[in-house]
């Protein structure tokens, strides 16, 4: 079983948060008590290091006090410390000419060779590395276009700041990027609420950044790659009953029993309701729980056929292996996402032969994906520029993210400005990121209603019931409120 360096309060919302659900003030009190009660964190993976205490590539580490921004120079570019350590890949190739020049200097950050990024993320703080894979995906892609000769004679630098799982510091982050930065890109903060009011003192500068908070992913300059509205997909559970019809009238489900999980949920429950699922079994669990036995059998005796199990990854396995130590075998477990990672099959073994998820990425771990041009530049790119950091989806939102800035820099033509890229940004109504997302629509605000269903056989995730390269865009978005 994995180290749980994550209270499951966190964790669960988390990783659920591409599934539609963002993190309430509850859940972000939760998360701070348990840290600072005992929450042993990643040792060595504050302020920008990789595992064992490295820095990460390019990474400037700050003496400087809290929230004061670093700079995370992509390779090539100056700035102390950028030229070495691990990953380093040589100058950027030389800008591209524009023919008639691309009017230099022309907004805040921006000069005719360069461009200046701001990304705020949890890097310290009481759960140390939190959010440092967004930081490691947006520098790999900025890296692999720089590489390339950056967009209209310009590369693109970012400097990062930790906001350390705080409001005040997040408050502070923000503060010190926004006056000096073209737009804030990829960044993810748990208390991004806290930067709505600094935000909105600049409201002409572009935010293209994953937002747990309702106000904040409701503001006029956020753009995401899956936007966030109440509700959840109905699709997964259609394609699922119509392999295994009689999971429609025998829905179970467990969740923590944290505020954010529970609406969650709600949105889960709603979304199955309206298609006409039965649920018959329903139960919020300790954050803390490690012994599912209890649930299973409580499932069984209901005669559930799907549990959903709306939990992290570790407890994810915990429920599992309590499944089969009890010999029951429900036609589906259904997981939104999280336990797609490199180490479930060593903590529930191979012999499962109905756990299922649906997700929102294509399987960025798998080698047989690289067949995906997204999938391969983004496992080509994060290993040359972090070859420490562990992939998982929140390196996968960094790269979208800094994706999708960059498409709408190339819209918005060669003479940039902050108007000029909010406006390429709202006509970009599709972003998959060269397969490696599905899309929501960014410039319109609404979700994505296509889906990857994929199947653990044998000890591996593979795609199930879903085109090779792409997603199913069968089912519709529930709507749960506003």
């Amino acid at each position: 079983m994995r180290p749980r360096s994550l209270p499951l309060t966190v964790a669960a919302c988390l990783l659920l948060s591409a599934c539609g659900l963002r993190v309430d003030s509850t859940t972000r009190q939760a998360l701070l008590e348990q840290s600072v009660r005992g929450g042993a964190g990643q040792q060595g993976q504050a302020e920008g290091r990789g595992p064992g205490g490295s820095a990460l590539p390019g990474t400037v580490l700050s003496s400087a006090g809290p929230g004061t921004a670093t700079e995370a120079a992509g390779p090539g570019t100056s700035g102390s410390g950028s030229g070495s350590g691990p990953g380093f890949l040589g100058p950027s190739a030389a800008p591209t000419a524009v023919p008639g020049g691309n009017g230099g200097a022309t907004d805040v950050g921006v000069t005719a060779a360069s461009i200046q990024v701001g990304t705020v993320a949890d890097i310290s703080g009481p759960e140390p590395g939190l959010f440092q894979g967004v930081v490691a995906g947006a520098r790999a892609y900025f890296a692999m276009v720089n590489s390339q000769g950056g967009v209209y004679g310009r590369t693109i630098n970012t400097k990062v700041a930790d906001s350390q799982v705080d409001c005040n510091q997040t408050t502070n982050a923000y503060s010190s990027l926004l006056p000096n930065v073209f737009s804030v890109v990829s960044s993810m903060s748990l208390y991004d609420n806290c930067a709505v009011p600094v935000l909105n003192k600049y409201p002409q500068i572009p935010d293209v950044s994953f937002a747990f908070d309702r106000a904040h992913s409701k503001r006029a300059t956020t753009f995401q790659v899956q936007p966030f509205v109440p509700g959840a997909r109905t699709g997964p559970y259609l394609a699922l009953a119509k392999q295994f019809p009689q999971i429609k009238d025998a829905v179970g489900a467990v969740y923590p029993d944290v505020a954010g999980a529970r609406t969650a949920w709600s949105y889960y429950k709603a979304a199955l309701q309206s298609i006409g699922f039965k649920v018959v079994y329903e139960q919020a669990v300790p954050p803390t729980q490690v012994d599912y036995t209890q649930y299973v059998i409580g499932m069984r005796q209901a005669g559930v056929q799907m549990a959903m199990v709306i939990i992290d990854a570790a407890h994810d396995e915990d429920f599992i292996n309590a499944a089969q130590q009890q010999r029951w075998s429900p036609a589906v477990i259904e997981a939104p996402g999280p336990i797609y990672d490199p180490s479930f099959a060593q903590a529930v073994g191979t012999s499962a032969t109905n756990i299922y998820i649906d997700t929102g990425f294509s399987l960025f771990l798998n080698k047989d994906e690289r067949r995906i041009k997204g999938v391969a530049d983004f496992q080509e790119w994060t290993a040359k520029t972090a070859p420490d950091q562990p992939l998982n989806q929140f390196a996968v939102y960094g790269w979208a993210h800094a994706g999708l800035f960059v498409q709408a820099l190339r819209d918005a033509g060669p003479h940039l400005t902050r108007a000029g890229l909010v406006a390429a940004l709202k006509k970009i109504h599709s972003f998959t990121g060269d397969g490696l997302i599905i899309s929501g629509d960014p410039g319109a605000q609404k979700p994505q209603t296509c889906y990857l269903l994929a199947h653990y056989v044998k000890g591996a995730w593979q795609r199930w019931n879903s085109p090779a390269t792409g997603a199913r865009c069968d089912g519709t978005y529930y709507l749960v409120g506003s």
